[in-house]
């Protein structure tokens, strides 16, 4: 029951991913552009039936495999997960997985916004639901080399 309050997150943050694409979906053209700090970020309006970079473009079969066992995988981490930390982590991770999901569910491809440029090089194109996946990547890095060493000395990171 303690965990709720993490599903509650999970339902905040892909409500959040969710409102930002309807709002683009519905407030721009198809590849508009809206430069924000220029020459470094913007708003460029895509849909991306592949991956980052647009790797597997038009494979949505294997977009949903991977996407089962990604969950599988997180129902698991949720589920035997023991520290804030680790629960805060894999809600957010789910959230980002599950809102990009949602886009392959409803369009067949899915919403990305955010545009970087450094200097000459144009970074992919991404959504909140991917900055989600990168942030608990970073977390789980963090845990691993910062935390997990102190659970094995028998300390709860709580």
């Amino acid at each position: 029951m303690k965990k709720i309050k993490y599903l509650f997150l999970v339902i905040v943050l892909i409500v959040l991913d969710q409102l930002s694409k309807f709002l683009v979906s519905t407030n721009m053209e198809l590849y508009q552009e809206i430069p924000i700090i220029k020459n470094f970020f913007s708003l460029l309006y895509i849909r991306n039936d592949g991956a980052a970079f647009s790797i597997f473009k038009g494979q949505m079969f294997f977009f949903f495999i991977v996407t089962f066992i990604a969950l599988l995988v997180i129902a698991y981490l949720f589920k035997t997960s023991k520290s804030k930390f680790a629960l805060i982590t894999t809600s957010i991770l789910l959230a980002g997985v599950l809102g990009n999901f949602i886009d392959r569910l409803l369009y067949g491809e899915v919403v990305d916004f955010l545009s970087f440029t450094f200097n000459t090089y144009k970074f992919a194109i991404f959504n909140i639901a991917d900055c989600y996946i990168s942030i608990a990547v970073v977390l789980f890095v963090i845990e691993t080399l910062f935390f997990e060493k102190g659970n094995k000395n028998g300390k709860n990171n709580s």
